[in-house]
């Protein structure tokens, strides 16, 4: 819609976008195609993605997903530290008593990590 009115986005460089918990149904990669074609060329960035799926299967493909049809220049995960919830890479407990002990990784933290190795900048 904005990419029809005359002028709407002249004065826009950059768009930020947040995705959360999967794939389906708001997520499809049509609708990733029609935003980047609707930017006309301004950078897209990833700004926020977070899930409850602790496999690192979610993350995997909606990185893949994003890369190949959004085309975004930044990924960042949201919430990279969480205490005792899926959403987290990793489990750390930082309240007074746990003093951010790591607790343990989760299944998405070696799956991302090993998904970044194989990408470079740009």
């Amino acid at each position: 819609a904005l990419s029809h009115e005359p002028g709407a986005l002249d004065g826009v460089d950059l768009v930020c976008v947040h995705s959360y918990e999967g794939l389906q149904p708001a997520r499809d990669n049509a609708t990733r195609s029609a935003l980047r074609e609707c930017m006309q060329g301004r950078e897209l960035w990833v700004t926020e993605y977070g899930d409850g799926e602790g496999s690192g299967m979610d993350v995997v493909v909606t990185v893949i997903h994003d890369l190949h049809y959004l085309r975004c220049k930044c990924w960042c995960y949201w919430q990279p530290i969480e205490p005792f919830s899926g959403w987290g890479l990793i489990n750390v407990e930082y309240s007074s008593k746990g003093h951010g002990k790591l607790l343990w990784a989760y299944h998405k933290y070696w799956a991302l990590a090993t998904l970044t190795r194989a990408l470079r900048p740009g």
